[in-house]
């Protein structure tokens, strides 16, 4: 297999699926928002909705905090991939 060149290997990675995945997590953000404004001022005050809204808010939690630090973990994956030096890569 012929090398590829490093400028080739950089657009194959830093060219990705980065806007797909942050328009589903504003699309799911947007949802579980709503629901949770939705319990908040029309609920009622019982402990279901209690649960539900306390896992609402939890799972935007954790979508934020895996958006942010999947991104910072896939993009040192990536950089761990390209070579320094020379203009080919194998």
């Amino acid at each position: 297999m012929a090398p590829r060149k490093k400028k080739t290997v950089q657009e194959t990675l830093y060219l990705d699926n980065w806007p797909r995945r942050r328009r589903w997590m504003i699309v799911i953000l947007t949802w579980m928002i709503g629901n949770a404004q939705y319990l908040i001022i029309w609920g009622q005050d019982n402990a279901i909705h209690q649960n539900a809204l306390i896992t609402l808010l939890g799972a935007v939690v954790a979508i934020l905090g895996s958006y942010v630090f999947g991104a910072t973990w896939d993009d040192r994956e990536k950089r761990r991939h390209l070579t320094q030096g020379d203009d080919e890569v194998e």
